[in-house]
C-alpha cells in the first residue's frame, strides 16, 4: 500500500506524537521519513533500503 493510500484510508490510525518512530518500527512492512516543524527529519530503520 502506498503512502498516499495509506494516509487516505480512513481506517488506518495515525501516528502518536511522540510516539510516532516506534509505533512505525512496529509495523510490518511499512518505512517511513517524518520532517519535523523546525526542519529536522527522521527515518524508520529500513527506510534507507528503498532506494531513492
Amino acid at each position: 500500500m502506498s503512502s498516499t493510500r495509506t494516509a487516505a484510508d480512513p481506517s488506518r490510525r495515525s501516528p502518536p506524537g511522540d510516539g510516532a518512530r516506534e509505533w512505525l518500527e512496529s509495523l510490518d512492512g511499512y518505512e517511513a521519513l517524518a520532517v519535523l516543524p523546525d526542519g529536522q527529519e527522521w527515518r524508520t530503520s529500513g527506510f534507507d533500503r528503498l532506494g531513492r
